[in-house]
């Protein structure tokens, strides 16, 4: 059922390109709406740390990963992503059976997440870039429980999947670094109903993109360029 609706997804995102590739010449400079290409190379090392905020619980959360992979003609990423809960969340009124249970057990969940994902331009100019995401992958929420003697034990491990898609926009102040908005839908699939329910939330990021793998490009070009530059009295 994931890779069907996933695939769906992937087919739309091609005809929008199909269709706008049928009304814009291919020959000339880069077009702004589905570009076929934006930069000189075809294929690139893709880098990028990708914190997010979604719903976990009735409580907000921070998640923090990173995503790898390659671009191709600088409009077409995709790769694997990471990502990992920032601060464990304390669940309030769950009674732990287990016979070194504190009294006051204070159960905690955390989770990982990997994925796959592919992700679209769809607007492009110097300095605006928009484009749509979309992520398939499986994760695992851990809980723990406090004992007698204070210390936390495992309690349960439950895994899940999870497919998502959303918008993501960019304004670049330089080719590595970019100020970033990033709205878009967490569905997750999993025999346990509250799971589901649970990591099925809206994700939103609000922060600063960094791409070393571009900065450090960017820093051999200048390097390239100063040396190459005649010096002049």
């Amino acid at each position: 059922m994931l890779q069907r609706l996933f695939f769906y997804i992937l087919i739309i995102i091609t005809s929008f390109t199909s269709y706008s590739q049928n009304r814009f010449e291919k020959k000339g400079k880069p077009r702004t709406f589905f570009p076929q290409y934006s930069g000189e190379k075809k294929w690139k090392m893709y880098f990028a740390f990708d914190a997010r905020r979604s719903f976990l619980l009735q409580q907000q959360i921070k998640i923090n990963g990173f995503r790898v992979g390659v671009a191709f003609k600088g409009v077409h990423r995709f790769g694997i992503g990471i990502y990992s809960l920032t601060d464990k969340i304390s669940i309030d009124g769950i009674t732990v059976k287990n016979p070194d249970a504190h009294e006051s057990p204070n159960v905690r969940v955390s989770f990982g997440i990997t994925t796959l994902f592919y992700e679209r331009v769809f607007y492009k100019t110097k300095r605006w870039e928009v484009s749509f995401p979309a992520f398939i992958g499986t994760g695992s929420i851990n809980s723990e429980y406090k004992n007698n003697l204070g210390n936390y034990k495992n309690l349960k491990k439950n895994n899940f999947s999870v497919i998502g898609v959303g918008i993501n926009t960019h304004y670049y102040i330089f080719s590595w670094l970019s100020p970033r908005i990033m709205l878009g839908y967490r569905f997750s699939f999993n025999a346990d109903d509250k799971i589901a329910s649970g990591f099925s939330k809206p994700v939103y990021a609000i922060g600063i993109s960094l791409n070393p793998f571009e900065a450090y490009r960017s820093y051999k070009n200048w390097r390239t360029d100063r040396k190459e530059k005649p010096i002049t009295q």
